[in-house]
């Protein structure tokens, strides 16, 4: 019993969990069912998704298919085309390649042609440069030429303005219209053609046809040692003395005013200031004069030293207010205010000629055998002497040119010595046959005067040549000059107590004598004096 009963128990127990695990089993089998059921479902739709998918591929095959047959035809189209296009192009190639042969050989005809053009252009640059240089040889032969004419021309009209020259001197020298028209057209074709127009014949006929040069009338009783330009209250005039105590005036309008000073045998002047000078008499005096008055001058004595016994030789101004005076054998410093002596220096008794440099307050002092001083007005109390070794003949005039610092030296013999800084002889000038009474430069030209009656001028450019020095001769000694730049005037004061004066300008001169012209030459005149191949012309001033 128990037996069936643990039996049934057990029965009971195995039928209990028999249910349970066939519960378990069932519901896992309804759960795989409905997992199973849904796998399907979703499997089926997926089949059904992808059959959908594959009907659209196959539709899409189909299009696909279609359209690439529509494009294998345009593809055998093209083909064709490309085959058409193809033999064209090969048939273009080979007309290319007959196109490009013909080409070569055109190119080879060209550069042939290029070389014969090169080589025809260097033939022609040849021909040309032949060509230039005959014509620069044409040129140049032509231009020798004309250079040669002109020259011709040049010396032909230069020798005619010459022979024309002395054609006037040779009427004399009283002017005429024929000496006139002379001397003017001497003067023209002279300046015209690059002359020289202040060269002796053509302006001597110039002096004379102008009337430049005059004898001033008033006769003086002594010799006209020294002549000056003085400024009178802003009037300019010439200033003369001579060794009988006179004093003369002139102006440009031949207006003159004389005054005298008893016992004074001048020597020489020096100007003090513009109006006041200082005289110095042979006797050792200096004696001070003022002047005023443009129009009407006058003159008064306003002081009077005396120096001393000696021969008294000569003065000059140095600088504001100091004269430097000198005898045969001493040199005399001045106060020119005061009129005191501010230094004596005594010196060797030889002493002749006096001179200075303005610009630098050098002074020069000259005697016989070559004997030479210099003094300097920044030391008063001392005088070097300093030998000449070049000149050892008497100087008897001196001019310091300050334009190239040269000194002129004009001597006792005649001659004119041109000396450098350092003493050395640059040239000499030979000419007059008397001893040197004054000299001065003058622009380009040296001026002197000398006792055998004569002023010369001279050329820097030919100062050794006699012959191109222009004359004056006077009738008497000419002692001292003066040149009036402002008015191109020089003024010369003799040993006759006169004086002359003449126009330094040929160029005034000329113009001068123009206005002087009364007619013009005739034809017969001008064949005569200047000939038929030169054309006529007319020489009076248009008015």
């Amino acid at each position: 019993m128990a037996q069936s009963k643990k039996i049934r128990n057990r029965m009971l127990s195995f039928g209990r969990k028999f249910g349970i695990w066939a519960g378990i089993v069932a519901i896992g089998c309804g759960a795989t069912y409905i997992v199973c059921q849904q796998t399907y479902e979703a499997q089926i739709a997926e089949l059904q998704e992808e059959i959908s998918d594959l009907r659209k591929k196959e539709l899409q095959a189909k299009v696909t298919q279609r359209v690439s047959e529509q494009m294998e035809d345009i593809a055998f189209q093209q083909k064709d085309i490309s085959d058409k296009q193809r033999e064209e192009a090969v048939k273009q190639s080979r007309i290319a390649d007959m196109e490009r042969g013909k080409a070569e050989i055109e190119r080879g005809l060209a550069q042939q042609a290029q070389a014969k053009a090169v080589q025809a252009a260097e033939q022609a640059d040849q021909m040309r440069i032949v060509a230039e240089n005959q014509s620069e040889l044409a040129t140049h032969n032509m231009m020798e030429a004309e250079k040669a004419r002109a020259k011709a021309d040049t010396l032909f009209y230069l020798s005619m303005g010459n022979s024309l020259a002395q054609s006037a001197l040779a009427k004399g020298s009283v002017a005429s219209d024929i000496s006139r028209l002379l001397s003017y057209a001497s003067w023209h074709y002279t300046k015209q053609y690059g002359g020289y127009e202040n060269s002796d014949n053509v302006y001597k006929a110039l002096l004379y046809s102008s009337n430049s040069s005059e004898k001033l009338n008033t006769e003086l009783k002594g010799n006209v040692r020294n002549v000056e330009i003085i400024n009178i209250d802003g009037a300019r005039w010439i200033l003369g003395v001579t060794d009988y105590g006179e004093v003369i005036l002139y102006n440009d309008a031949r207006e003159h005013r004389q005054f005298n000073v008893d016992n004074a045998p001048f020597r020489g002047v020096a100007m003090l200031s513009a109006n006041r000078y200082a005289a110095l008499t042979s006797d050792g005096k200096v004696v001070v004069m003022e002047f005023s008055g443009a129009r009407n001058p006058q003159m008064k004595v306003v002081g009077v030293i005396k120096l001393g016994a000696g021969v008294w030789k000569g003065i000059c101004a140095m600088g504001k207010n100091i004269l430097a005076v000198m005898s045969n054998n001493s040199l005399v410093w001045l106060d020119g205010r005061s009129m005191g002596v501010k230094a004596v220096n005594k010196l060797e008794p030889r002493l002749h000629t006096l001179g200075s440099e303005v610009e630098t307050g050098i002074l020069h002092l000259f005697g016989t055998h070559g004997l030479h001083y210099v003094a300097s007005v920044s030391n008063l109390g001392q005088c070097q002497r300093s030998d000449l070794t070049a000149v050892k003949e008497l100087v008897t005039s001196y001019y310091h040119n300050n334009q190239n610092g040269s000194h002129l030296l004009g001597t006792e013999s005649g001659e004119i010595y041109v000396i450098d800084r350092n003493g050395r002889v640059m040239s000499t000038m030979s000419g007059h046959t008397g001893a040197i009474t004054s000299i001065k430069a003058l622009n380009q030209s040296v001026v002197s005067t000398s006792y055998d009656h004569t002023m010369r001028f001279w050329s820097f450019a030919s100062m050794t040549s006699i012959a191109e020095s222009i004359e004056f001769r006077f009738e008497s000694w000419p002692l001292s000059f003066v040149v009036d730049n402002d008015s191109q005037m020089i003024w010369i004061g003799n040993e006759a107590g006169k004086m002359n004066r003449f126009c330094t300008s040929a160029t005034k001169n000329a113009i001068a004598t123009q206005a002087l012209l009364n007619r013009e030459f005739t034809k017969d005149e001008w064949n005569y004096y200047i000939g038929k191949s030169v054309p006529y012309r007319t020489f009076m001033k248009t008015k």
